[in-house]
């Protein structure tokens, strides 16, 4: 049983997604994913304002990195991407706000 619990309570390595030649407002925005307890603590959220910098090719790799039902921030960049044009990110919010099990127009459920 100690051997498990020192496997999971051993730390393990993050890594921010890069993107190769990529901008600094995509760095910027990629190393402010990683939330530490300050961050979390003072609710400090992404680095939105890179997102408005960055090129679309970049935008749609923070987007493959947020996910609307994880966090708070997670919807507040996705909403930044839906206001600069990005349909799925529009389609993953609405999605987010959508009760699991609702039927959905034309009578499927997800």
């Amino acid at each position: 049983m100690g051997a498990i619990r020192a496997a999971h309570d051993a730390p393990r390595p993050h890594e921010t997604p890069r993107l190769a030649g990529g901008s600094a407002a995509i760095d910027r925005f990629l190393r402010s994913l990683e939330i530490d307890y300050e961050k979390w603590h003072d609710g400090i959220g992404f680095d939105v304002d890179a997102l408005r910098e960055a090129t679309p090719a970049e935008r749609t790799l923070a987007e493959s990195q947020l996910d609307a039902r994880r966090d708070w921030r997670d919807v507040e960049a996705l909403a930044v991407l839906a206001q600069l044009g990005s349909t799925t990110a529009e389609r993953s919010l609405r999605t987010a706000l959508l009760p699991l099990n609702t039927p959905r127009v034309g009578g499927t459920s997800e």
